[in-house]
């Protein structure tokens, strides 16, 4: 049990496999921990990789149908810098929904123009 599940897990955290063999439970833990925050991050920063490219496909999309017209802008700064949703007062958070209902609402319409165009 030891050799095949746990220092498998061990190796895979960073502890050597001399460490491992001499330490105490109480010893591994905070390999494990450091893991799981580790994991957390990762997962936290595809997120905002795919919130970064979310926003930068809708504003290209946009450009390309609308041209001028086209509302959609990308980020102007990054979402650490941005204020927190606490922060931020209520006609602006009403603002921000609008502008994203807005986006889609063009996103759906590019989308059904170029399926009748495809279908013809």
């Amino acid at each position: 049990m030891f050799r095949s599940e746990w220092l498998p897990q061990c190796l895979a955290v960073g502890m050597t496999e001399e460490r491992f063999w001499n330490a105490t439970p109480r010893e591994i833990k905070p390999y494990m921990e450091a893991e799981r925050i580790r994991l957390k991050t990762a997962d936290r920063n595809n997120f905002y990789a795919g919130a970064y490219i979310y926003h930068a496909v809708a504003a290209a999309v946009e450009n390309v149908f609308n041209g001028p017209k086209a509302k959609a802008k990308y980020l102007k700064q990054p979402f650490s810098e941005m204020q927190s949703e606490e922060e931020m007062s209520e006609e602006r958070k009403r603002e921000l929904t609008q502008q994203l209902f807005s986006q889609l609402e063009v996103m759906q319409m590019n989308f059904e123009l170029s399926k009748k165009s495809m279908s013809k």
